[in-house]
């Protein structure tokens, strides 16, 4: 064998050496992960919540759960090599959105995040609840779900990168009662923690939307009795709207913001479009002031004209204290 072959040899010998070490280094450091136990700070998985995510993620994604572990540790090990970080690990996480954003938004809507949420709150011995109209807000308006979900994920994604890739978190090899769950489920599972968090700031945001519709210009009655053409004298007018704002300021923000949006001529599933709440509670808070107001006029604190008892929706019955 001539020289030249036995050196092209010990050169195409050494290539695959540093090939086969490099491999090795890169399996080293991924097995390295996948044996390291869950970060501090991170709330350990629970098996019954890791079973209700999978279900769900089962739901919408088409492989088994055991195929996308596969893929998903081979994906674990490129994102390795890259430091997961760079163009390879954005494009990563645009794919984990795509996958879990229609199961986050369906967990969402059917209240099975926010339950989840509240029994890990307790879990954890935190205090978590949700207020029944803004889970109806939630349940009716996808606007109201993406508003809480973006900064669900955003902060979500962050700590997925720390806590299930660097950190190690992330186990296919898990050896648990349920075995190993998928990338998509754990991120899922992060959601979960954060959730309670971005409820909070949004449910803020609602009611000081809320607050600030109950704050805009007191209610003009005025305008509205005269498009009807009843015979009213501009200074009963007057008066029906001042006594009118100063009953509605004694009620409750939520009843005082749809009933002035009622008074600036929208309908009842317009209002609900518009302060994210169903229709069903747009009409209890009307009939709710209904109440009030012809509790206040038997008490002789509202005087409101005969031809409004019938055409108005504040009520349709004869009212005792009329003049």
């Amino acid at each position: 064998m001539s020289r030249s072959r036995v050196r092209q040899y010990i050169e195409l010998g050494d290539s695959i050496s540093r090939l086969l070490l490099q491999h090795l280094a890169r399996q080293e450091r991924f097995d390295e992960l996948a044996r390291q136990s869950q970060p501090r700070g991170l709330a350990p998985m629970c098996d019954e919540m890791i079973e209700e995510i999978t279900a769900e993620v089962d739901a919408v994604v088409a492989d088994d759960r055991m195929a996308r572990i596969r893929r998903d540790t081979a994906k674990v090990t490129e994102l390795a090599d890259h430091d997961f970080k760079g163009a390879v690990y954005k494009d990563f996480e645009a794919q984990l959105c795509l996958e879990t954003w229609p199961v986050l938004r369906g967990m969402l809507r059917s209240r099975k995040l926010i339950h989840l949420a509240m029994a890990d709150s307790a879990r954890l011995g935190r205090s978590f609840f949700v207020l029944s109209e803004d889970a109806e807000a939630l349940h009716n308006y996808a606007l109201a779900r993406d508003e809480i979900l973006v900064d669900v994920v955003v902060s979500a994604l962050k700590s997925f990168r720390k806590n299930a890739l660097v950190g190690g978190g992330w186990n296919p090899n898990f050896k648990g009662k349920r075995g190993p769950c998928c990338l998509a489920t754990w991120f899922i599972r992060l959601c979960i923690l954060e959730l309670p968090q971005h409820y909070t700031t949004w449910a803020k945001k609602q009611r000081k939307i809320a607050k600030h519709e109950a704050m805009t210009d007191g209610v003009n009655l005025s305008s509205i009795i005269g498009q009807t053409g009843w015979d009213v004298s501009e200074g009963e007018a007057t008066r029906l709207s001042d006594e009118f704002e100063s009953i509605l300021g004694e009620q409750s923000v939520g009843t005082q913001a749809v009933v002035r949006w009622w008074c600036m001529g929208y309908q009842q599933n317009e209002i609900a479009e518009q302060l994210h709440i169903n229709t069903a509670t747009v009409r209890q808070r009307m009939a709710r002031f209904k109440r009030v107001l012809y509790d206040a006029a038997r008490e002789r604190r509202i005087w409101i004209p005969e031809q409004l008892h019938t055409a108005s929706p504040v009520g349709t019955k004869t009212q005792r204290g009329a003049v």
